[in-house]
């Protein structure tokens, strides 16, 4: 049954963690719901390239991103991801656009 949803186009939802500091830097794990895979990226540019070949791989009609709490991760980290995040979030509006065109 749930190959069945899978194949009929569900959302699939990328989870992901901050859950280690390293002492240059941190890992995020991720958690593909259509795949069941875990895996764990060093670098937002790796989290990002995870989710097109998700997405782009996906059998499913809609996507969605989720970061989970982490709580081990340090102030710094977070807003460096968060900045990283919004250069990615502005990479993926180009290339919309340049489709769109």
């Amino acid at each position: 049954m749930e190959t069945e949803e899978k194949a009929e186009g569900i959302l699939l939802t990328v989870t992901a963690e901050i859950i280690f500091n390293l002492d240059e830097g941190f890992l995020i794990k991720l958690y593909n719901d259509e795949t069941d895979e875990a895996t764990t990226v060093t670098s937002v540019d790796d989290y990002a390239d995870y989710i097109i070949n998700a997405a782009n791989t996906s059998k499913c009609a809609d996507f969605k991103a989720v970061w989970l709490p982490s709580p081990n991760a340090k102030r710094a980290d977070i807003d460096l991801i968060g900045m990283q995040l919004g250069e990615v979030q502005s990479r993926f509006d180009k290339e919309i656009e340049g489709q769109d065109a």
